[in-house]
């Protein structure tokens, strides 16, 4: 027994021999295995806390938006106090870490460029938040709903239930249009053609009727029917509704426009075509 003691301690004590130090810290195996230690927890303490926040936010009138920018922050503070802590117990001090800022900052900036470029547009996503988990966003022709801001990148999920993996970076300095920024509210139009010798008011009517009674389309905002222009071939309206069912903005267009025709049917309108006509003189030929 005690010459399993005596080896236990005479490993401890060959651990945690210095076999480097740098600006007065001394760096041992022993101390390398706390730090790592201490990293791992910080790492788990901080998903801990990030899904903690999150249920304790559920409960709350908060902005989705917001509840995931405030988690995913509070899980980047308790990592980086983790790392702070695993720095102080090999004994490097904050001044220390200023002394090779700039160094470690260079060789970083070389080596994970990208990386770092995303981490920091991601923190910029949180803190300005242009672009909100479940927010309904439109990139490089893609339409889909924010899932979740990571450290590196963005899910978005398209309509065709595919995950789309997004560079933060992309998000902060390409164009986005986010339907979401201003609320869950969006407005839609469809045009809507009659021949000339079509009643202008009977047609509002018509569609007036089918706007108001659709269930997705809101009250209030109320819907607008616009005689939208003089066309060479007939009269043009344009519908405009508003929604709050952003994703299923074209399930909801199309049931208009099945609508609208099923009623033209019933009334005895027709949708005109454009038409030309070719006269042919004889001798032309």
């Amino acid at each position: 027994m005690n010459r399993i003691t005596d080896s236990l301690i005479r490993a401890w004590q060959s651990s945690s021999t210095p076999f480097l130090e740098i600006s007065g810290a001394s760096l041992s195996l022993s101390s390398l295995l706390l730090v790592v230690l201490l990293l791992v927890l910080s790492y788990y303490a901080s998903k801990m806390t990030t899904r903690t926040i999150g249920k304790v936010l559920d409960n709350k009138p908060i902005d989705r938006g917001l509840k995931g920018a405030i988690e995913r922050l509070s899980g980047y503070i308790v990592f980086l106090f983790g790392i702070l802590l695993a720095l102080d117990l090999i004994g490097i001090s904050l001044k220390s870490i200023a002394a090779f800022s700039a160094l470690l900052i260079i060789g970083l900036g070389f080596a994970f460029q990208s990386i770092i470029q995303n981490f920091i547009a991601g923190i910029i996503l949180l803190i300005e938040r242009p672009v909100k988990k479940g927010d309904m966003i439109q990139m490089n022709g893609t339409y889909g709903r924010v899932l979740d801001i990571g450290f590196r990148s963005t899910a978005v999920q398209t309509r065709d239930d595919v995950v789309i993996v997004v560079p933060n970076s992309e998000l902060v300095t390409l164009q986005v249009v986010n339907e979401s920024f201003n609320g869950d509210q969006i407005r839609l139009h469809v045009l809507v053609r009659t021949h000339l010798n079509e009643s202008a008011q009977n047609i509002r009517k018509l569609l007036l009727e089918i706007a108001v009674n659709h269930p997705n389309v809101l009250k209030n905002p109320p819907p607008t029917i616009l005689l939208n222009q003089f066309a060479e071939y007939g009269l043009e309206f344009k519908v405009i509704v508003w929604t709050e069912e952003l994703w299923l903005r074209e399930v909801l267009l199309s049931d208009l426009r099945y609508q609208i025709h099923a009623k033209f049917q019933e009334h005895g309108i027709v949708i005109p075509v454009p038409q030309r006509e070719i006269k042919i003189t004889e001798g032309q030929l």
